[in-house]
């Protein structure tokens, strides 16, 4: 079976200034997030959704940041010392004196 990749569509230059504006605004969001804690994010987070409920031309980039903030809180709480589920990596190994050697 053979399949091709899709078609890239062109990229204007009109189109590359506007990434080049886009970009660095979204970089600006995240290094905003990346420092604040997690009643912060919580708080953030609840904010951009109702943002995107209030201001619908907004709607689909305070929904998308709100997803954000609500991605890295739930990161944060699973970092959080001492909470949440712990695993453990055991290796039982057998001495054999005779021999010298574990298995």
């Amino acid at each position: 079976m053979r399949s091709t990749a899709p078609k890239v569509p062109p990229l204007p230059q009109e189109s590359q200034r506007a990434r080049d504006k886009i970009l660095p605004s979204i970089t600006d969001i995240s290094l905003a997030m990346e420092h604040l804690t997690e009643t912060a994010l919580t708080g953030l987070a609840y904010e951009l959704r109702r943002c995107a409920r209030l201001y619908v031309s907004e709607r689909p980039y305070c929904a998308a940041a709100g997803a954000e903030a609500e991605l890295r809180r739930e990161i944060r709480a699973r970092y959080r010392p001492g909470r949440g589920a712990w695993h453990a990596c055991v290796r039982v190994m057998h001495w054999d004196e005779a021999r010298s050697e574990a298995r």
